[in-house]
């Protein structure tokens, strides 16, 4: 999902760090709590109760706020600021007072950071991305134009990092049988031609094209990292790096993940986890894709 930080420092080391992450999904709130709880983080409200005790934040709310303090092997204060919106809703605008008595309505300053991981693929074109990306650091504002000599609050200097961006191509380690080996073909049993229709299986170069296919095509995502490079760069954006990021899902790799282990009975795991919520990906998307080609191939009409 997407996030941003923005730091404080002095002359010699980063001391403070925010992070707002953006979650639109409540069902993982919870979840959320508690990989933040095992991390040291603790929850606070944006208030105070009337005996000046942190009152925790209600469940229905839209933000929640964390902090751990400095610890040994971090030395920085980490403010974690979760949002259960879409990142594209925005930033609140702040209403400040003049001296004048007048109010102005100002962003909030921009992040020195966007984190977007297994993220930029899912725009298409890219220019919805991007577009988002500058209302959501208010880089349309006027007074974001007024900064824009100030490289410390500019929307300018802002910098992008979209790790783990798709670009099309999947595959098993090692690769799996192009299919089982069916009954013997006879031209004259039409039960024969049946099972054997129903028992081959594509190979995972063939489903995964057709996965790569179902995202484009049905689900609406971009599978060209260049296009989303020409994009910001339209926008004056600068690429500083690119490379390789692969993403590598091992189901022997089970260690913790939500706090829980593999040993635990339950069948949670790091590697295993992932490993299921990809394969139900990989077969909500493709197998529909598999069905009508098939269809297409038999000649099949309408049912």
């Amino acid at each position: 999902g997407a996030s941003s930080s923005s730091a404080s420092s002095s002359s010699s080391s980063l001391r403070n760090l925010q992070y707002i992450a953006y979650e639109p999904n409540r069902n993982l709130v919870e979840e959320c709590r508690t990989v933040l709880h095992s991390m040291g983080f603790t929850e606070r409200s944006s208030g105070h109760g009337v005996d000046g005790e942190e009152e925790v934040m209600e469940k229905n709310t839209n933000e929640l706020i964390f902090h751990r303090s400095a610890i040994d092997g971090c030395n920085v204060d980490v403010t974690v600021l979760l949002r259960i919106q879409d990142f594209r809703q925005g930033e609140e605008m702040k209403s400040i007072k003049t001296e004048s008595s007048s109010s102005v309505v100002v962003p909030p300053p921009p992040p020195h950071l966007i984190v977007g991981c297994c993220f930029a693929d899912l725009f298409d074109p890219p220019h919805q991305l991007v577009s988002s990306l500058l209302h959501l650091i208010g880089y349309f504002s006027a007074t974001a134009a007024t900064n824009t000599n100030d490289s410390t609050t500019s929307a300018a200097s802002t910098l992008l990092y979209f790790p783990i961006t798709f670009a099309g191509t999947t595959q098993f380690v090692p690769p799996k049988p192009f299919g089982i080996r069916p009954p013997p073909p006879s031209s004259s049993s039409k039960q024969h031609r049946q099972q054997r229709q129903q028992l081959t299986i594509p190979s995972d170069t063939t489903a995964f094209q057709l996965y790569a296919q179902a995202l484009t095509e049905r689900h609406g995502h971009n599978l060209d990292p260049n296009r989303i490079v020409s994009s910001v760069q339209e926008v004056g954006g600068m690429l500083l790096a690119k490379g390789s990021s692969n993403w590598n899902i091992d189901s022997n790799k089970l260690k913790k993940v939500m706090g829980k282990k593999k040993d635990d009975g339950d069948g949670v795991g790091d590697g295993g986890y992932m490993w299921e919520t990809m394969l139900y990906f990989f077969g909500t998307s493709a197998a529909p894709e598999m069905m009508m080609r098939r269809k297409r191939n038999s000649g099949g009409g309408g049912g």
